[in-house]
């Protein structure tokens, strides 16, 4: 989800996301250290940190619970459960004073309510415009402490609200676009409240003035998906520059008082891998924490805005779709160091510490995705062995996660588990369909196919693995 990483505005060591239904809170510092906070039956769909880091607020993205939960974060209990919205959860964002919680439902739900922080209590609600909202944020203008400017933005529109908390009135003005078709994933308001950039999955920001909601300009910051716009001012790097987070893996700058160039999508800040979801700022630093839809989260140090200039340094990483088998690496496999191996549905193979500290050891993927997925995997010293969804085998190196053969339909509806004899003479696989097969080598045929059994073959030719 895009947001998925939220920051501490006071703990520099300190971030927020999301797994499933529940929020992690984790430290940058020793990723082993982690708290759970469990609120929801089903995926959280949107997180929100207040301004002062005193409140956390989650939204769950479908089933008939799709309640927002406020945290205390001093306490990390539930403060409040926000049970309105009856389809979906899709954004949530935090008033500068902490006092107002936005919360934007999905598509299905069309509904957008003010929440008193505090209280838990409504404060207004009306019919959610864009219908399909994907992003929230708030101005930071409040006028005579009670009419409070916020705008959402997604599938083509961007729309500013103004509501007062004290009569609890809602209204909004949207944003015109003239010709132009956007679906926008991402809004920020300027420091000084005057104009409106959002981010479109045409990898453009757009510029509206946040006074009478006219269209002043588009430019191109990356090639595809501007998800994430934040100003560079609250860094204390730049006025009148905002960071870019795009669907390509580039962070860069966009300045909205220079006209744009060709160069501009060219020269990135950094380049990470997989598109960008989240960028949050870190407590007290030039840094910023910067999620990516890879599975990786990373810490950037921008210490210039000179183009590939800024540091990233990934200290997490995860799988993002389905674990479909796991293993613990025999003692003579990765060089005498332990290891847990790990394989997903979304082609990744990954191998991990089991230390104290946690740590992600080594990194293993495939070259690339094959249809199916990864369903099985053994190890042996020097190679992984894993079985696809598209009836393949392929062996990759543990060392670097190399491809180094392919046994192409072993299996024509898929192969489902996959074992390594005890004298590592030879390998068996079963199938989708209900066959087992073994095989003499990498490269060779199966020597027999059948539903329950296969013959005992004694003349196998030594496998060739580093054994």
């Amino acid at each position: 989800m895009i947001g998925a990483v939220q920051t501490d505005p006071n703990d520099p060591d300190r971030v927020y996301y999301a797994v499933a239904s529940t929020v992690v809170v984790a430290s940058l510092a020793d990723p082993s250290k982690n708290a759970f906070l469990r609120g929801h039956d089903g995926d959280i769909a949107a997180l929100a940190v207040s301004p002062s880091g005193r409140y956390l607020a989650s939204g769950q993205g479908v089933g008939t619970n799709a309640d927002v939960v406020v945290w205390d974060l001093s306490t990390m209990t539930e403060l409040h459960r926000l049970s309105e919205h009856d389809e979906g959860v899709a954004c949530l964002a935090f008033s500068p004073d902490d006092r107002v919680l936005v919360s934007g439902g999905v598509a299905a739900d069309g509904k957008i309510f003010c929440w008193d922080a505090r209280t838990g209590g409504i404060i207004a609600n009306g019919a959610l415009a864009p219908e399909e909202c994907r992003a929230v944020t708030f101005s930071s203008a409040i006028y005579e402490g009670t009419y409070y400017t916020f705008a959402t933005a997604g599938v083509e529109a961007c729309v500013v609200w103004g509501v007062d908390a004290k009569r609890g009135l809602l209204g909004g003005q949207k944003c015109g676009t003239g010709f132009q078709r956007r679906v926008y994933v991402s809004v920020e308001f300027s420091p000084d409240a005057t104009m409106l950039y959002a981010g479109s999955t045409s990898g453009d920001v757009t510029e509206f003035t946040v006074n009478g909601c006219v269209l002043r300009n588009v430019a191109v910051c990356c090639k595809s998906n501007a998800a994430c716009v934040l100003s560079l001012e609250y860094l204390g790097l730049a006025k009148d520059a905002y960071l870019i987070g795009g669907g390509d893996g580039t962070v860069s700058v966009y300045y909205p008082k220079r006209p744009p160039t060709p160069m501009d999508t060219m020269e990135p800040l950094a380049t990470l891998k997989g598109a960008v979801t989240s960028i949050a700022k870190i407590a007290a630093s030039n840094q910023v924490v910067v999620a990516t839809a890879e599975g990786n989260k990373y810490v950037v140090s921008l210490q210039t805005l000179r183009p590939g200039a800024a540091k990233s340094v990934c200290y997490e990483e995860s799988h993002i779709a389905p674990v479909t088998s796991v293993l613990f690496a025999p003692t003579d496999c990765f060089g005498g160091q332990e290891r847990l191996v790990s394989g997903s549905a979304d082609g990744w193979l990954r191998a991990w510490s089991i230390s104290a500290e946690g740590t992600a050891m080594g990194t293993l993927r495939a070259q690339e995705r094959m249809r199916g997925g990864l369903n099985c995997v053994a190890a042996v010293p020097g190679t992984i062995l894993t079985g696809w969804g598209n009836g393949h085998v392929c062996g990759f190196r543990d060392g670097d996660g190399a491809l180094l053969w392919t046994l192409p339909d072993a299996h024509v509806d898929g192969v489902t588990c996959i074992a390594v004899s005890n004298e590592r003479q030879f390998f068996v696989t079963g199938g989708a369909g209900g066959e087992t097969a073994s095989h003499t080598t990498p490269f060779a045929w199966c020597t027999s196919f059948l539903k329950d059994s296969f013959p005992v073959d004694t003349l196998h030719p030594r496998f060739p693995f580093n054994v």
